[in-house]
């Protein structure tokens, strides 16, 4: 097999687990916005990512992948996510509807493909960039953000923009640091610096009412939730940070809200109207776009020569 055939595997080794992350973050996201109706932010977001530590370093021990003492730095991304943008997520999450969380997150590709650029010298090709915009206007069609709504709750919207803000710069940093870093080890270290975050600010804003949270079906479903969007989805998100440049990743991201918005139709009972469904047309289209890019060998130009 010649070198760009094996290349262009790893590329495309990447892009799976990228969209498999997106859907990891969606479905959980909107079954967490009905939990939020009823119980304070920091002890669900705590109690999620106690389960999601616990169950990677138990994998990371397994298949001897923990991270070492030394590579410390590795955990910086982690006070970013999961730490301080699930943290507003989930504030934000509580004011706004899912569908309009899910445009707010969009914005996470364009500000990672402009960080990219001077931060880790990736230029995005023309195919790229014309791809995250056009996810992102199909994603401002499903959120209706070009249709007379409800008042929107601003203190939401700056929540959840200043924690999209905090997800582009771990995607930075996570992709800085992926070139000679184990995906789950840096997975792992990512959530111990975020429970630290999670644990202290939860301690220093309480005391909370635990009592309903700590109803078996509750708890586990809470549980579940943070291993599937704080565990899985993270590793899924560093794995393919190992094959992809940032740009071509977070050109993906709108993915997120697509799902999201279907999710809150399966889920939560809403509904989508012609523009939202023609939103989700252009976010399929752009993901196509960015496919097409990583099967041309775009993505060639961001490789250690």
């Amino acid at each position: 097999m010649t070198t760009d055939a094996v290349r262009a595997r790893s590329d495309l080794a990447g892009l799976l687990p990228l969209i498999v992350a997106c859907a990891c973050v969606a479905g959980p996201t909107v079954a967490t916005k009905a939990v939020l109706e009823t119980a304070p932010v920091l002890p669900v977001l705590l109690i999620q990512i106690i389960a999601s530590t616990i169950a990677l370093t138990v994998v990371g021990w397994r298949l001897r992948r923990l991270p070492r003492v030394a590579d410390w730095r590795l955990g910086l991304p982690g006070l970013f996510q999961p730490g301080l943008s699930y943290l507003l997520f989930y504030l934000g999450l509580q004011l706004v509807p899912a569908s309009v969380e899910g445009l707010l997150v969009a914005l996470e590709a364009g500000i990672v493909a402009l960080l990219a650029w001077p931060l880790l010298g990736e230029r995005p090709t023309w195919r790229v960039a014309t791809a995250a915009p056009i996810g992102m206007v199909g994603v401002a069609l499903l959120g209706g953000a070009f249709s007379p709504v409800e008042a929107v709750s601003p203190l939401g919207i700056g929540l959840i923009l200043l924690g999209v803000c905090f997800a582009a710069l771990d995607t930075i940093g996570s992709r800085y640091l992926m070139s000679s870093a184990d995906p789950l080890a840096m997975t792992i270290a990512g959530h111990w610096f975020g429970l630290v975050l999670i644990a202290v600010s939860t301690a220093a804003t309480g005391p909370y009412d635990w009592a309903p949270l700590l109803i078996p079906s509750t708890l586990t479903a809470i549980a579940v939730a943070g291993i599937v969007v704080h565990g899985i989805a993270l590793f899924l998100f560093n794995s393919a940070l190992h094959h992809l440049p940032a740009s071509f990743a977070a050109a993906l991201f709108p993915l997120i809200s697509l799902l999201t918005a279907l999710g809150g139709v399966l889920l939560l009972g809403e509904r989508l109207d012609l523009v939202q469904i023609a939103g989700g047309a252009l976010v399929i289209g752009s993901a196509l776009l960015v496919v097409w890019c990583i099967e041309r060998r775009e993505t060639k130009a961001f490789e250690p020569k």
